[in-house]
């Protein structure tokens, strides 16, 4: 007992029985030279205060002689049986606790130095191993049994032994390792190596704190090889820096996600993920790498996981695969989608939180591809195949990118965006609502009959039985969204209903689809009334239409803004279109009569090729033919673009006729109320005032006059070039001065 006994309580040593074997002839030259030492039932405490006290201050300090440095006497032979040994450093968190059945130790000196030779035969219970009481300690009641040979430096105070071997709870091991006992707090480094372990058995050496995390995580077989070390030299920090490297080959895992057969890989465990942080939970990192196994027959491998911060753990990893599309069906259990055909690759990389709300530190990167896929939905009936196209995750988003179903006749191109989908998961109570872009070649509504119908198939009463948070919940969530969607279509029917480049809003919602908001990008609308020789097209490059019921009244009043291309008016295909090719821009109203089906217009402003002009008109749709009236009129015109708006034939006809300034002012009608006569009545007149014209026969300047034309000279014959009459009035000008 040291002088401090009576204030800690704890014994330095405290022995049962001592036996000492003494060289009986040294005694008559007055020497005591023992030969052998045996302690029985030794109970060996060291003890360490708050204020650094140690009561092994017991041993006075002494100066070495020159007689003790240079001598080679020998050393007994030392023998331990059921003895208890143990280092308390409370303050510091650090208890270690051995139980030694039997110690057998030879000690010799190394000639000419100051290294001692243990030679030891060493059967234990390691009781605790603790660097931190809130953590528990390693080797918790783990016998330990070996022959060894340590070697101990007692000037530099040095322990250390190299690839000695030990039955660790009857593992066997090879360790290697180093003690400083001339510094400060005992700093040491200890490494060992194994084969075919038991992941349980090596997770029940470690402290009580990484056990707990372990619990959930299995391997069935023994794992192939394991390293690892403690490395306590940083003693500023509690626990000690801890490695394990381990190797798995062809083994089946369990974790809390998924459990993986004939998987492959190699991992690490470091608690110091960041240098100088500390050797704590939260600075602890587990690395797998060259993952490769399988999940229900789906076959894939990782280059890298990495799971860190094992109090909030994050995880970083990569994710390959190649498969049949067919096999997620037993995987995901899902009800709604069913794969029939087809092949997917999944190429993922994950980074962030495995704590459910942390969505802020989630990301995701990569692409999932299917190629000819077979996709039926189940609860509609609705079979889509072939089906191709990317699932695109960028950060925290997912991005649908160019998914191309096809269906009956139609073809469909999903584009889309599921913003914070962490977040849009994690809730899946609640209703989403998502804007997407549709685009399609041809799109037969007929198709998709079976949506706007609530039928039900048989499948899908069949309970999940996955809970809310699997794959098929996710799937669900986004199936059952509101969508609005943006389509493009080049051509749409429906029975006798035919658009060409329709754009619109599409809704789908509750069973329902909508198409709301219309507007439309290069819809061609034509009319070809075939053996008349008549055809209309139009481009319609935008329009907005509201419409406005007038109380009491069948009279429509329909707001435009529009901005289209007149293709073509042709009304005789020989003679050719009239408005070829023109842009038509301008805000207006039309007034359609529900009960006689007559459009009709008033002095309605619009801009015809760049031109402003105002237009009066009226349509009779419900007659045959649909004849109309048109009338318009308009200033400072060039002679060149007016004549630009004309057919083919009246065109040519004026090739050799030019007005060089514009003309002041030019009205004109078109009337084709006359519906025998394949073209329409047309008359124009024209104000030209002092400008120069030229013509065939003659050039004139500074000319002034008023013009008509007419193609109807004659009262019924016809409205065709050998009827027609143009007309100058008042010409006055200059030729050749």
């Amino acid at each position: 007992r040291d002088s401090l006994w009576s204030r800690h309580h704890h014994d330095l040593a405290k022995v049962n029985r001592v036996y000492a074997t003494i060289d009986f002839w040294q005694l008559f030259r007055g020497k005591i030279d023992i030969v052998r030492l045996d302690l029985d039932n030794p109970d060996i405490y060291f003890y360490t205060d708050s204020l650094g006290y140690a009561n092994t201050s017991v041993f006075r300090k002494r100066t070495k002689s020159i007689r003790d440095t240079v001598s080679n006497r020998a050393y007994p032979t030392v023998s331990i049986t059921n003895a208890r040994f143990t280092i308390d450093e409370g303050v510091k968190q650090k208890f270690f606790e051995f139980r030694i059945n039997k110690l057998e130790g030879n000690i010799r000196r190394i000639q000419k130095s100051q290294i001692l030779s243990f030679d030891l035969n060493l059967d234990c219970l390691v009781q605790a191993l603790t660097f931190n009481d809130a953590k528990g300690p390693f080797l918790e009641n783990k016998p330990v049994q070996g022959s060894f040979r340590i070697l101990y430096n007692r000037e530099t105070r040095v322990l250390d032994f190299e690839k000695i071997p030990l039955e660790v709870d009857h593992q066997p091991f090879v360790f290697t390792g180093k003690f400083f006992f001339a510094q400060e707090k005992t700093p040491f480094l200890l490494s060992w190596e194994t084969t075919n372990l038991s992941f349980r058995k090596a997770a029940s050496f470690l402290s009580s704190n990484i056990q707990k995390k372990l619990e959930v995580y299995d391997i069935e077989d023994p794992i192939s090889s394991l390293t690892g070390s403690l490395d306590n030299r940083e003693t500023q920090y509690a626990t000690p820096l801890i490695h394990l490297w381990l190797k798995v080959e062809d083994r089946k895992i369990k974790s809390p996600f998924l459990a993986v057969d004939h998987a492959t890989f190699t991992a690490t465990f470091n608690n110091e993920a960041r240098k100088f942080r500390g050797h704590e939970d939260s600075n602890t990192v587990i690395h797998f790498s060259g993952l490769q196994g399988e999940y229900e027959s789906l076959k894939f491998h990782s280059d890298s996981v990495v799971l860190t911060n094992l109090i909030h753990p994050r995880i970083k990893t990569s994710l390959i695969s190649d498969f049949n599309l067919d096999m997620l069906n037993g995987i995901l259990k899902e009800n709604k989608l069913v794969f029939k055909s087809g092949t997917g690759k999944i190429d993922l990389a994950y980074s962030g939180s495995l704590e459910k709300m942390h969505d802020s530190s989630r990301l995701i990167h990569g692409t999932i591809f299917l190629q000819d896929a077979g996709i039926q939905y189940l609860p509609k009936n609705l079979l889509f195949n072939p089906v191709s196209g990317f699932i695109r995750f960028t950060g925290r988003n997912m991005s649908v990118e160019n998914l191309v179903l096809h269906t009956g006749k139609s073809d469909i191109k999903v584009n889309g965006e599921v913003k914070s989908i962490f977040y849009f998961f994690n809730r899946l109570n609640e209703k989403a609502s998502l804007d997407w872009t549709l685009t399609s070649n041809r799109l037969h509504l007929e198709d998709f009959s079976n949506l706007l119908h609530s039928t039900s198939n048989p499948d899908a009463a069949k309970k999940k039985s996955d809970s809310s948070g699997s794959v098929s919940a996710y799937v669900d969530k986004l199936i059952s969204a509101d969508y609005n969607f943006r389509i493009n279509i080049n051509k749409l029917t429906y029975k006798k209903i035919i658009a060409d480049s329709l754009l619109a809003s599409l809704v789908l919602k509750n069973n329902t689809v909508q198409f709301n908001d219309v507007s439309m990008h290069h819809l061609g609308i034509t009319i070809d009334e075939g053996e008349k020789h008549k055809f209309y097209g139009f481009r319609v490059n935008h329009l907005d239409c509201g419409i406005q019921e007038k109380e009491n009244s069948a009279v429509l009043g329909l707001d435009m803004n529009l901005d289209c291309m007149v293709q073509a008016l042709t009304f005789n295909r020989e003679k050719g279109p009239f408005l070829e090719n023109k842009s038509v821009q301008g805000r207006f109203r039309l007034l359609f009569d529900r009960k006689s089906q007559e459009l009709d217009f008033n002095k309605i402003q619009l801009i015809v090729d760049r031109q402003p002009f105002i237009f009066t008109g009226k349509f009779f749709v419900a007659k045959e033919g649909t004849p109309f009236r048109l009338s318009w009129e308009t200033e400072n015109l060039s002679f060149r673009k007016g004549v630009s708006f004309l057919s083919t034939n009246i065109k040519e006809k004026l090739e050799p006729y030019d007005i060089e300034e514009p003309i002041a002012h030019l009205t004109g009608s078109l009337d084709n109320s006359e519906t025998r006569y394949t073209t329409p009545l047309i008359h124009l007149w024209l104000k030209v005032e002092n400008s120069k014209v030229k013509s065939p026969f003659i050039d004139l300047n500074h000319a002034s006059f008023t013009a008509t034309f007419n193609n109807e000279a004659v009262r019924f014959r016809g409205h065709e070039d050998s009827n027609t009459v143009i007309h100058f009035k008042s010409l006055q000008g200059d030729f050749e001065n």
